[in-house]
């Protein structure tokens, strides 16, 4: 399995142009809703469930990685609980 090549701020950065865009669009007065500008307004729904994704693989791969690294540490270790005091 490859990398991810984004990281977690590539893909906030994408989502937040996109808002941008969109946010021009509908307070700009000039702005027109020809076709154009709904097939791109299209596309950046497709984009955003596609960075959605990608946050959310991120987010697993994280996850994935701190886990392994906790194995790796638990390694010939002994895992000592917290008293039941600390949890609260």
């Amino acid at each position: 399995m490859e990398k991810i090549l984004f990281t977690r701020a590539d893909v906030l950065m994408k989502l937040w142009n996109i808002a941008l865009w969109h946010e021009d669009k509908r307070v700009n007065p000039r702005s027109k809703l020809d076709e154009n500008t709904k097939e791109r307004s299209a596309c950046s729904g497709k984009e955003i469930r596609a960075l959605q994704a990608i946050l959310q693989g991120l987010v697993d791969q994280e996850l994935e990685t701190r886990i392994k690294e906790l194995e790796e540490k638990l390694v010939d270790g002994i895992l000592i609980p917290k008293p039941k005091e600390d949890y609260n």
